[in-house]
């Protein structure tokens, strides 16, 4: 009886610790942790209550960086590095050509690489021509790669920036979503196009916007707390491809419906082609599938994370992986491991934040040199140089980041001189946290602020900006005074979910689920149960939720 007891213990104990057959990494773009808290009452028992329930969730996770955008996002899902450390610390950046002009390099940005299916319009094509180029560490799914060549790593979005830097350098193959020619496209960067896999599926595009479609709140939405003022919806969100600014939203092509929750469909509906298509995680070479939902940030962008639109988007969103997960049980029992992430949280529009919680919040206009903001800054900068008019010395602004034109700079001043005069004059306007030179970013310091932390976490010098400005919460930088945005070191944007459940998961107690945690542990975590060492510096083993 011994015996057989300890045959039935070390068979428990390798069947505990044999790896899943596939990963599952899921990020919904624009999705904050308090979502989950707000509209608790309104979601189903199957999908992040399942999570929860099932596995551990980090109720206390959040990002360690300032740049709280989609591009550093991913990179960081799906590498663990910061995006000081994988080069994307933004959605675009500048840099000098060598005839020297300043040219924007968008974070999947690669001239060399050809869309699949080809296109013939100009623009259209080099928007598409695509691939991690620009990523400069190494990923979850390439660390696996060079473990293990017959993995299979693939990724899907509607957005190219999402699927390519989750993805990594060494995917299969990574698939997004052009509304200008309706369908999804991969780049010739990538070994497994699936050409016909993905033209077969282009095919049922069309039929998915029906006649008089419409997006109507759900009845379970009708139940959440919502705060969404009637006189602040016209004026204030935006009116994308004829949706409106309230319900019922007229869905008449498939740009709108993907500004609805109906666009998760159209990717996991994708993500479930691929896994039959590739026979994902039917072999003993276990497989990654990164999947990103941006709808809810399209539509969050729009209509702001405290309208019906984003309550309604969340309890739909709940509904569609609820069915997701239970179709992977389904199939591959307890060898699949699922993370579901996302890549920022979100401000409210500041109007409604004011009204929400009679606190000042604000928008910031530095688009244009025409911009009140930007002249005042112009203004008080050029009487810190000494100048008697303004120098405007901005030639670029970008998120936060000015990049300056130090050509026109008067005789014996510096050009450090001059990105501590617009820096010294950032800090002085309304609704700034901080500012910091890249001179003083490239320099260490022992004791940094926890502004100036997360923005050195955001910072490489060949890309950052000459002057980085972080705002307080409740501001947002403007650019056509219509719905929200996120980007900043503040809690509403870098404070988002962090879910592990399946194989090698255990559910964590209480302990585990309110310690320490962000987005970039992922990598590290499933790395653990794959047998690869993935992830940066600030990735860590979130190992009170894996099996022992």
């Amino acid at each position: 009886m011994r015996r057989l007891a300890l045959v039935l213990v070390l068979l428990a104990a390798s069947a505990q610790a044999a790896p899943p057959k596939l990963i599952v990494v899921v990020s919904i773009d624009q999705f904050p942790s308090y979502y989950l808290e707000r509209y608790a009452n309104v979601i189903g028992e199957d999908g992040f209550k399942r999570l929860t329930r099932e596995g551990t969730f980090f109720v206390n996770s959040a990002y360690p960086y300032a740049n709280t955008f989609t591009g550093p996002g991913h990179a960081s899902i799906g590498t663990g590095h910061t995006p000081a450390e994988s080069g994307i610390v933004a959605n675009n950046w500048y840099v000098w050509t060598q005839d020297g002009r300043m040219e924007r390099v968008y974070c999947a940005q690669d001239d060399n690489a050809e869309p699949v299916p080809p296109i013939d319009d100009p623009k259209i094509r080099k928007d598409n021509s695509r691939s991690p180029l620009n990523l400069s560490a190494a990923g979850l799914g390439d660390r696996l790669q060079e473990k293990d060549r017959q993995s299979k790593v693939y990724s899907v979005s509607l957005k190219d920036r999402a699927a390519i830097l989750m993805g990594g350098r060494k995917a299969w193959g990574a698939f997004w979503f052009d509304g200008r020619v309706k369908r999804f496209m991969t780049s010739t960067y990538y070994s497994h196009r699936l050409e016909t896999l993905v033209a077969g599926f282009n095919k049922t595009l069309p039929a998915r916007v029906k006649k008089e479609m419409y997006w109507d709140l759900d009845e379970k939405t009708k139940a959440a707390k919502v705060f969404d003022p009637e006189d602040l919806r016209k004026g204030v969100k935006s009116d994308k491809y004829g949706l409106g600014v309230e319900f019922r939203h007229p869905i008449r092509d498939l740009d709108a419906l993907t500004y609805t929750p109906y666009g998760n469909d159209l990717v996991l509906d994708l993500a479930r082609a691929i896994i039959r298509g590739e026979q994902l995680g039917a072999d003993a070479h276990p497989d990654i599938l990164f999947v990103s939902l941006s709808s809810t940030d399209y539509l969050g962008h729009a209509f702001g994370p405290d309208s019906w639109e984003a309550a309604d988007s969340v309890v739909r969103t709940d509904r569609q992986l609820a069915k997701f997960f239970a179709e992977l049980r389904k199939q591959f029992g307890g060898s699949v491991t699922v993370a579901v992430t996302a890549d920022h949280g979100v401000q409210s529009i500041p109007v409604i934040a004011m009204r929400k919680s009679h606190t000042y919040a604000d928008r910031v206009n530095m688009e244009t040199p025409e911009s009140q903001p930007r002249k005042d800054l112009e203004a008080d900068a050029a009487r810190r140089l000494g100048a008697s008019a303004p120098l405007n010395l901005i030639r670029l602004f970008d998120e936060g980041a000015f990049y300056l034109d130090f050509s026109k700079l008067p005789g014996g001043v510096d050009a450090e001189q001059a990105r501590r005069a617009y820096r010294d004059s950032a800090r002085a306007m309304a609704g700034v946290a901080d500012a910091f030179t890249s001179e003083q970013l490239a320099m260490p310091n022992p004791s940094p602020s926890a502004v100036e932390r997360a923005v050195r976490n955001s910072f490489r010098r060949d890309r950052s900006g000459d002057v980085l400005v972080e705002l307080k919460a409740g501001y947002i930088w403007d650019y056509d005074g219509l719905g929200t945005t996120h980007g900043q070191p503040v809690p509403d944007d870098q404070r988002v979910p962090v879910m592990l459940w399946g194989a090698g998961i255990v559910h964590g107690d209480e302990a585990c689920a309110a310690g320490p945690a962000s987005p970039l542990d992922l990598a590290r975590t499933l790395g653990k149960l794959v047998g690869v060492d993935a992830g940066g510096k600030l990735s860590n083993d979130l190992a009170c939720a894996r099996t022992k």
